[in-house]
């Protein structure tokens, strides 16, 4: 198994940081405006991703496996990249020194594999 992870340090307060990784309206002001589905608890998000013609380049669905205010979301990918499949998103918050910490997790890959690089970034 193999795992990303990246910690951002963020000078917002952590409610509103949770608001971003929680909301169909957060998400989609910061990783794709195509986002819609059920926000809760068991609810699916879908993502869909465009290329500049429109064409589209990808999608990918996550059942919510967790949502805490306090200390942060869950997901598990249900649809999408092969690779992706059965993986799971964490979003990890925390605060310190005037910031909220935010740990984000890409968890579970099968394999290390080229994709896996370019989802790093």
């Amino acid at each position: 198994m193999s795992d990303i992870l990246h910690r951002i340090g963020i000078k917002a307060q952590l409610p509103k940081v949770y608001s971003a990784i929680s909301t169909i309206e957060g998400i989609s002001n910061w990783w794709t405006e195509e986002t819609e589905g059920d926000e809760k608890a068991n609810g699916k998000i879908e993502f869909r991703f465009r290329a500049d013609d429109g064409s589209l380049k990808g999608m990918m669905r996550v059942e919510i496996r967790e949502l805490n205010p306090s200390s942060g979301v869950r997901w598990k990918c249900i649809e999408g990249p092969a690779e992706w499949i059965g993986t799971d998103i964490t979003f990890d918050l925390s605060e310190q020194g005037g910031q909220t910490i935010l740990i984000f997790g890409h968890r579970n890959w099968k394999e290390t594999v080229e994709f896996t690089a370019h989802c790093t970034a």
